[in-house]
């Protein structure tokens, strides 16, 4: 599925199952902007959306969730990716804003978390942190250009996102910066085969074929089990992030308590928790969730989300939002992706 974006989404051994049905079905546009290259689309109208709409065929899951084999009793009252006994495994926040305002939640949350889940990878493997791989937002909107489920910078797919780094990958950063437009500098030219090009001191770009691409695995759909229990899909959203690395959640972000979120702002925010008991409708914005806490002094549970608006917005460009309340919609729908690893 396709919604509007606000703005201006250890390895184990799998076995083989794929479902049989990668059809595109339903598309709703996250991350709404007023136009390419203007400010923030304050004010643009969310799509309205449930999580059924989702396409369930649009994934590849091949060994049992982390839901499905970790105990509830052994998940911490607090746990973040940010800071593991010290160690922090995620890499550097974005901002879709610069150069220029871009509807591109989905593509950062997306590439942001799967940059995380490789460096969670190789410290998995070599035991030392690694140098941050930070995939290519830009290859996701060039790509968007040219094939329109998977998004650009009126709004974009997680899940379509995810699909097509299963098949086909995109290179980091480094050979496909962001230019916060869709297609960038180059045209979509060569996107499936590849994204990075190189250029002279004379200014003379050209594309080439030797970028490394980085694909996922398996990816899919975090969905409420539909039981009833709200502590179902919060348990399954800590268990993935806890044995995985960090998720891709929607959200709806066009509320004042959201809005405000600012260094400014923050003594308006008991313990820096955004608390929001006002329901609304819609997803408006993709973020990364990378952990979760509980407040010292007022003992709010909070997940601990990543943003794509700087670090000059709310806590560095991290925020803390009321856990188990479904707080502007937050615990809907969120996605996973498994890095392929070297």
């Amino acid at each position: 599925m396709i919604t509007r974006c606000r703005g201006s989404s250890a390895i184990a051994s799998w076995r083989m199952f794929l479902w049989p049905c990668m059809c595109l079905l339903a598309f709703a546009f996250l991350c709404a902007t007023s136009v390419q290259g203007g400010p923030p689309g304050r004010g643009t109208k969310p799509v309205t959306w449930h999580p059924e709409d989702y396409d369930a065929g649009l994934q590849v899951v091949r060994d049992p969730l982390p839901h499905e084999t970790v105990l509830r009793a052994n998940v911490p009252d607090s746990f973040d990716w940010g800071n593991v006994k010290g160690l922090s495994f995620l890499t550097r926040v974005g901002n879709q804003m610069l150069p220029r305002g871009c509807g591109s939640c989905w593509a950062f949350s997306t590439a942001g978390s799967v940059s995380d889940r490789i460096k969670i990878g190789t410290y998995a493997a070599t035991g030392r942190l690694p140098t941050d791989v930070n995939l290519a937002v830009q290859a996701l909107l060039d790509c968007g250009a040219a094939n329109s489920t998977i998004g650009g910078c009126h709004g974009g797919s997680a899940q379509n996102a995810f699909s097509f780094m299963h098949d086909h990958g995109i290179p980091d950063e480094t050979c496909a910066p962001y230019v916060a437009a869709a297609p960038g500098w180059w045209s979509e030219e060569d996107c499936w085969d590849t994204l990075c090009r190189v250029c002279d001191r004379h200014g003379n770009c050209r594309v080439t074929n030797d970028g490394k691409m980085h694909r996922v695995g398996d990816f899919g759909l975090i969905l409420p089990s539909g039981s009833g229990d709200d502590d179902d899909m919060v348990f399954r959203m800590q268990a993935e992030i806890m044995q995985r690395g960090p998720i891709v959640c929607g959200m709806y972000a066009h509320s004042s308590s959201f809005d405000d979120y600012l260094p400014a702002n923050m003594g308006k925010y008991t313990d820096s928790v955004i608390v929001d008991s006002q329901k609304y409708d819609g997803i408006t914005h993709d973020i990364e969730l990378v952990g979760w806490g509980v407040s010292e002094g007022s003992q709010i549970p909070y997940w601990i989300g990543k943003n794509s608006y700087g670090t000059r917005w709310g806590l560095e460009g991290f925020f803390r939002i009321q856990r188990g309340a479904n707080t502007l919609n937050i615990e809907e729908v969120c996605h996973w992706a498994v890095p392929l690893m070297d």
